[in-house]
């Protein structure tokens, strides 16, 4: 019978390695094979075995292979250059490596090696902040920016900033025992091994909340993927459709409304629609209705619309940025001009944290934006009919009641 251990196993540290896997094996684990952070160990009768860790080619060669043999030892595993084998321990137990200096040469390619691990993932992580800067300033709206990318990119500065670290610490345990060699100290093979420490708890703490993080974004983005394709992120808005938002009729307070489907009859794309985005941090909903054309109101062509943008903020802490980015989102809706903005107007809106009303660049009265929130949602409607924006602010007061 096989068994994983998930406890990740620092072969750099060469002393305390083999002194754990003796012990498991005296507990009755013997060492099979290694994986990425797992460790297979074989279920058997305790026995008190000896472990070597030897570094060299990936492969491990039929030369060397057998030149260990003849010295009493088998081979146990091989992962990515690094070769572990063992012997049952006994007093006339013959050594690998007799001369201290010698066995420090054989360590030479490894140290190398992780020179140039840590210098690959510093340029990784370099360009990594670099794309997240630029990603997360697009438009001004940083924190807008920052929910819909499901905070991805920081989980993935802090895996690659992680892995520096392990790489790092890890160098420098082996440049450690490299040095020791060089002035003719053995290696101590039943080094004592600390089962877990302080910092590893803390730091495989916060790696788990990484991960989950990862995790979570991941399945955000699924989510959305699956929602699309089944249809239920992304489907034709009817009177009947029960929304957390203001609806048009909510303003219009028309007798019979009808609400406009789709441009043609043939068309598989509806004018009303609501956009639903999968997202474990923030719910947004995307909100888009129309009526039909009618004639002759005022003597005048009246097509009442209203896009609404529902945002309910998971993270407290994260609501008054979002707020802020939404209203700049805002203000830059009716220009032609990135750098000018509309003049956003607060008003006192009772039962509504913040209320602002911002009119069109062609000061129509009737065309306008209204952006509102309550504790942790917010809500962005651009509303286009014959109602004022006090009627809007009535329905709004209406809504978060």
């Amino acid at each position: 019978m096989r068994v994983k251990k998930f406890r990740r196993l620092s072969v750099y540290d060469i002393g305390k390695t083999e002194s754990y896997l003796s012990d498991m094996a005296k507990q009755g684990l013997f060492l099979t094979g290694m994986r990425q952070g797992c460790n297979i160990f074989e279920i058997n009768e305790p026995a008190d075995i000896e472990y070597r860790i030897e570094y060299g080619e990936r492969a491990l060669n039929k030369e060397m292979r057998e030149m260990y043999e003849v010295s009493g030892w088998d081979h146990v595993c091989s992962y990515r250059g690094i070769h572990i084998f063992r012997a049952a321990a006994s007093e006339g137990l013959l050594e690998i490596h007799t001369d201290p200096e010698e066995q420090s040469y054989t360590l030479k390619n490894r140290s190398s090696m992780l020179i140039k691990l840590i210098f690959i993932e510093l340029i990784l992580l370099f360009a990594m902040i670099a794309i997240t800067i630029f990603t997360i300033r697009i438009g001004n709206t940083p924190i807008l920016n920052l929910f819909e990318n499901n905070f991805i990119y920081f989980v993935n500065i802090a895996l690659v900033v992680y892995v520096i670290y392990e790489v790092t610490r890890e160098m420098q345990v082996f440049n450690r025992i490299k040095k020791r060699l060089q002035m003719g100290f053995y290696i101590n093979h039943h080094e004592p091994w600390k089962k877990r420490s302080v910092s590893g708890y803390i730091v495989n703490g916060i790696l788990a909340v990484l991960f989950i993080l990862c995790i979570a974004s991941f399945v955000s983005n699924i989510g959305s993927i699956s929602g699309y394709i089944t249809g239920k992120s992304n489907y034709a808005l009817t009177m009947e459709t029960k929304l957390p938002v203001i609806r048009l009729n909510e303003i219009e307070k028309l007798e019979s409304p009808e609400l406009r489907t789709y441009i043609t009859k043939v068309s598989t794309h509806p004018v009303s629609y609501v956009r639903v985005n999968y997202n474990v941090f923030m719910k947004e909903m995307e909100i888009y209705e129309e009526f039909v054309r009618k004639d002759s109101i005022d003597d005048e062509s009246y097509t009442p619309t209203i896009r609404t943008n529902y945002y309910k903020v998971y993270l407290p802490f994260m609501v008054k940025g979002l707020m802020k980015d939404v209203l700049y989102k805002a203000k830059c809706y009716f220009i032609h001009f990135p750098e000018v903005e509309t003049k956003a107007e607060k008003l006192d809106c009772k039962g509504v944290d913040e209320f602002y009303y911002l009119p069109s660049d062609g000061n129509e009265k009737n065309y306008f934006e209204v952006v509102a929130r309550k504790k942790n949602i917010i809500i962005w409607m651009i509303y286009s009919g014959h109602k004022t924006r006090t009627e809007v602010m009535e329905a709004t007061q209406e809504l978060f009641e």
